[in-house]
């Protein structure tokens, strides 16, 4: 529990309008709601210059959606610390305090409550070219399930002129999605950061351009491989009670599921190809780990490699990582 030294406001916020919940420094509580519009975060940023007299504020908004997103640049460009918070993680702390009201006033109070007793994360926005290929390799990845839903329904299909169409449609949406790629690939060799980025991505065994192009797109910057890994739910979750209960470890799976996927492959690769992952899955192999927990471990260290050339800039060094 940390000491409230700033101002703390937590916003609940949905498509047509958002509730905040102002904690003052002295304790004192302001409520209030406006609309989900440019008119909206003008009339708040009124609100809050009333009452903050100058005070520091710290701004704790759920990832709601994409709901979310315009108000908490608006908030950071005019000086405001914003944390951006799992809504998972809230509503434990409403449970953990015994709340049984949910209304949108409620969950603006209990926002505002999190981030005053918790060491949230400040965040940053994007570069804007970081941001127009995450938006991109997104777009792609829509399109791609879109496409193979098309092609599954196509089976189901039992009349030559339904089956025709629906060919078609799963065609169109193939080349929308290499398209969609292409424009992604263009985007990146343009800017020199994310060039190196993925060039540097691609070094890892068993990541190749689209893969890389993914993870450049949505991998933290600056975190320790740790943290991202956490992130992205590939951490053993260990089930241990004394003597009679120790359960197989398993995957947490709470995080970024779209990175686990973008992993589950190239890690098959690696460990077909890669002698430094070859090196590893051979110690685990004495370990008795089973071929599953094997491939789990492969993605996680995959992912830890991954994160280790991006930080650091340089090619990845498979000398560093065989084992004998």
């Amino acid at each position: 529990m940390k000491t409230k030294t700033l101002a703390h406001l937590g916003v609940d916020i949905a498509k047509i309008k958002f509730d905040v919940a102002l904690y003052l420094s002295n304790g004192v509580l302001h409520q209030q709601t406006f609309a989900n519009n440019a008119l909206g975060f003008a009339e708040l940023l009124g609100w809050l210059k009333a009452r903050l007299n100058g005070s520091e504020l710290l701004a704790g908004i759920e990832a709601t959606g994409s709901y979310w997103m315009a108000l908490a640049v608006k908030l950071h460009e005019q000086g405001y610390r914003v944390s951006i918070l799992n809504p998972a993680y809230v509503k434990a702390h409403g449970q953990s305090a015994g709340l049984r009201t949910k209304t949108d006033r409620v969950d603006a109070r209990l926002i505002a409550d999190y981030v005053a007793t918790h060491d949230c994360e400040d965040w940053q926005p994007l570069p804007l070219e970081l941001e127009e290929l995450r938006e991109l390799m997104r777009f792609h990845a829509d399109v791609l399930q879109l496409s193979v839903s098309a092609s599954q329904r196509a089976e189901g299909l039992r009349t030559k002129v339904a089956r025709q169409f629906q060919a078609e449609v799963t065609a169109w949406l193939k080349a929308y999605a290499k398209r969609v790629l292409a424009a992604a690939r263009s985007h990146a060799r343009q800017h020199a950061s994310l060039k190196q980025a993925v060039s540097c991505l691609q070094s890892v065994p068993g990541i190749g351009e689209l893969t890389a192009l993914r993870l450049a797109s949505e991998l933290p910057r600056g975190r320790s491989a740790r943290s991202v890994a956490a992130w992205a739910g590939l951490t053993p979750r260990q089930h241990v009670s004394g003597t009679s209960v120790h359960r197989r470890a398993r995957l947490s799976k709470q995080g970024a599921d779209h990175i686990r996927t973008s992993l589950y492959w190239p890690a098959i690769t690696a460990l077909r190809c890669s002698p430094a992952m070859q090196s590893f899955a051979k110690r685990l192999e004495q370990a008795q780990l089973e071929p599953m927990q094997i491939i789990a471990a492969a993605m996680h260290k995959l992912l830890r490699w991954a994160v280790g050339v991006l930080n650091s800039g340089n090619l990845f060094d498979p000398s560093l990582h065989v084992i004998s």
